[in-house]
């Protein structure tokens, strides 16, 4: 599966919580400070996402730094 093929699937979950008032998990974006949302959505919820599946302790600040990287390499090969 691509990159782009994952990132579909994910945006297909998460417009499920945008848009269904009744999802377990909604986000109305009108109570959200869409700073906080890009913040968690962007850095947070990667970094966890990172941590937890190979047992790495980044921070914020260093998850950013491998994300820069990956941005760098997945460049280079297209």
């Amino acid at each position: 599966m691509t990159p782009q093929e994952i990132s579909i699937r994910l945006l297909g979950n998460l417009q499920q919580q945008l848009n269904d008032e009744e999802h377990e998990f909604h986000i109305d974006l009108k109570e959200v400070d869409l700073t906080d949302f890009f913040h968690a959505l962007s850095n947070i919820l990667p970094n966890y996402t990172y941590n937890k599946f190979t047992g790495n302790d980044l921070n914020n600040l260093e998850f950013n730094h491998f994300a820069n990287q990956l941005v760098f390499q997945y460049i280079k090969t297209k």
